[in-house]
């Protein structure tokens, strides 16, 4: 064999050898990797496991706080949909900050006294589930039954039925669409357990109403019973969320708004009040 021969065998022999040990190296540092991949994944898993119970509860945290915001989300398009269905000389007072924050029941007195309001009622959003559903899916407002129809007074309801609303404690005032979705009729028991309260409210349909469409898809109830409950659990008491105001005229609507936010600008509670 000449020896050129020879050389050309040996080339081959070595490259061969080079592709071979490169296939081996490329398969090792694959291999390297995936099992890199599933150890911060086994090594994830393992510590946040560790502490079960802590590790739950973090999640289960989560979970309600991100229920809680779609709720909140809820209430505020509520707001929104109110506000465009109000009557023009319907206004309403929230928190400057957020309509999440709650506004002393102190504050309704002194709005009272504004001149150019007629009455001043106040409605805190509840935000509960009926019938295990995955989210609340219409509005439920805590109101004063004795101030609720003198700033409501487009909202049609048989006298007794008022009567009877006023009366109960647990009573529940309900929309006609609202109604006749779920078939509820007077007298009807139904319960709305708490999501950003922690308390379940047990309720007797008084009475059902006729309005605009908005507000025959929702419900009212006592604030005074949903009180109770949030004292008990948080000792929280003499609260709402919103005031709603009906004024004597549209030409005041500007000028009690800015009277009324005055009112608390330097307060531990300060307002802004909206069309």
């Amino acid at each position: 064999m000449s020896r050129t021969m020879r050389e050309r065998r040996a080339m081959r022999r070595s490259f061969a050898a080079w592709i071979k040990a490169y296939c081996s190296r490329r398969r090792r540092i694959r291999k390297r990797s995936e099992g890199i991949g599933m150890g911060y994944g086994r090594f994830i898993w393992k510590n946040g496991m560790r502490h079960r119970r802590r590790a739950l509860l973090t999640i289960g945290s989560v979970a309600l706080a991100l229920f809680a915001m779609l709720t909140l989300v809820g209430f505020v398009q509520e707001i929104d949909r109110n506000l465009e269905e109000a009557s023009p000389l319907r206004v309403i007072t929230r928190h400057a900050v957020s309509l999440t924050n709650f506004l002393p029941a102190r504050h309704r007195a002194l709005i009272e006294q504004v001149p150019g309001v007629v009455a001043v009622t106040p409605l805190t959003w509840f935000g509960g589930i009926y019938r295990e559903r995955a989210q609340t899916d219409f509005a439920q407002f805590a109101c004063d039954p004795q101030t609720f129809f003198d700033v409501y007074t487009d909202i049609r309801i048989p006298p007794e039925q008022k009567q009877a609303f006023q009366r109960d404690r647990r009573g529940l005032l309900v929309g006609r669409r609202k109604a006749e979705k779920h078939g509820w009729r007077l007298g009807d028991r139904i319960t709305l357990k708490g999501v950003i309260f922690p308390v379940d409210l047990e309720l007797t349909v008084r009475g059902i109403f006729e309005g605009t469409a908005n507000q025959e898809g929702a419900v009212y109830f006592h604030h005074a019973y949903l009180e109770e409950g949030v004292k008990r659990a948080w000792g929280l008491e003499g609260f709402t969320g919103t005031y709603w105001i009906r004024v004597d005229s549209a030409d005041s609507v500007p000028r009690v708004s800015q009277t009324i936010d005055a009112l608390f600008q330097n307060t531990d509670a300060p307002t802004r009040t909206e069309t």
